[in-house]
């Protein structure tokens, strides 16, 4: 689309981004279905560039799969499997991966799409370890892999906001209203299409990935993932579905509304069905699981 190295993200379609989190939402909930206009900071000067929807690839699962990484990344090994080639070649855990094919690397997703090509085919190697450079020729498994578990960690200057009690309190209702409306509007891309159901949702093993990702970042981007899912949960729950609180919440406000009773032989249809739909929802969600494990 037009994006260079060092730019800096400064607005989506009119509205300021301040952080990686607003510009994902911005792309992929906010103006989802909608082409783009993303204003950059280039060589001091304002650069607009234009991308249609069309050409946005789904969903990512990271940043690298949109193809912007942040500043200051860097693809760290955070295991090596015994008998495999990055155990022979004398890659460690903590070592950090620079090149590959003298292509420069800035994450994880150029790693695994880099060695994954070249199965069964030489691949030169370059990585650092306590600022000492090392270079070396590896040839992947005929399964496209060498036998590390990599990571993008971001290694850059961190700016940190300190609050009072009164304002930490404050910032806590602001970032809890941010994250439930956007919660909610993903929940509206889904009903509306623009979302596929099998790249919103997640059982256990994604969960299980998801929280093994953050806590590799640190405690407070784990402890900032535990509370993600548990908002995510709590709204979810409220939503106006049979055997969900939400469900007999409409029940309870159908009931103030009319001051009767709800025959007791229709509620519990109605939760029957409900239970078996939500039964069939959480099978569908492991099994999304598993084919994408």
């Amino acid at each position: 689309a037009g994006f260079r190295e060092r730019d800096k993200i400064l607005r989506v379609n009119g509205k300021k981004v301040s952080n990686w989190e607003d510009l994902y939402n911005l792309i992929y909930i906010e103006n989802l279905g909608y082409d783009l206009i993303v204003e950059v900071e280039r060589d001091h000067r304002r650069v607009s560039i234009p991308m249609l929807r069309k050409s946005i690839p789904g969903l990512p699962e990271t940043e690298a799969q949109f193809g912007l990484i942040p500043r200051y990344t860097v693809a760290v090994i955070r295991g090596v499997e015994a008998d495999r080639p990055a155990e022979k070649l004398g890659l460690q855990p903590k070592d950090t991966i620079i090149a590959l094919n003298d292509t420069r690397i800035f994450s994880s997703h150029q790693v695994v799409n880099i060695i994954s090509s070249h199965a069964g085919k030489e691949v030169t190697i370059e990585w650092n370890r306590s600022d000492q450079t090392f270079k070396g020729r590896i040839i992947p498994d005929p399964d496209g892999r060498i036998g590390i578990h990599i990571a993008g960690i971001y290694v850059g200057p961190i700016v940190h906001s300190r609050h009072s009690l009164l304002g930490g309190f404050v910032q806590g209702i602001n970032d809890v209203k941010s994250t439930a409306e956007m919660i909610l509007k993903s929940v509206w891309q889904i009903i509306r299409g623009n979302i596929s159901l099998g790249s919103a949702v997640g059982g256990p093993i994604r969960i299980a990935q998801m929280a093994t990702s953050s806590a590799e970042g640190g405690m407070i981007n784990f402890l900032h993932f535990v509370a993600l899912l548990s908002m995510s949960l709590a709204i979810i729950n409220i939503l106006p579905f049979p055997a969900l609180d939400g469900g007999h919440l409409v029940f309870l406000l159908i009931e103030a509304l009319f001051r009767r009773e709800i025959p007791h032989r229709i509620k519990l249809t109605f939760q029957q069905v409900g239970f078996i739909l939500l039964l069939a929802f959480m099978a569908f969600v492991i099994y999304n699981d598993i084919v994408n494990f």
